[in-house]
């Protein structure tokens, strides 16, 4: 795979992840209030949050999994 290649898979699986968390914190924060009868203000911004913690950590998974793809490609290369 190219480095090209690499980046965009990358990009791929952030804009998947980042839907799937948006998609979970809009659970969070408005249907399961909404289905228990009240409503708190306080778990969008910690659902938020943990959106922004959950897309760093995978971002970082696959930087460390885009370097470990280039090592493999160089030492295919030497054989």
């Amino acid at each position: 795979m190219t480095a090209l290649t690499d980046h965009a898979l990358l990009v791929a699986l952030l804009v998947a992840v980042f839907f799937i968390c948006a998609g979970a914190s809009m659970i969070c924060t408005f249907v399961t209030p909404l289905a228990a009868g009240f409503a708190q203000v306080d778990m969008y911004s910690v659902g938020m949050y943990l959106v922004g913690l959950y897309l760093v950590g995978m971002y970082l998974v696959g930087l460390v999994g885009q370097r470990m793809m280039e090592d493999m490609e160089h030492v295919v290369s030497r054989m």
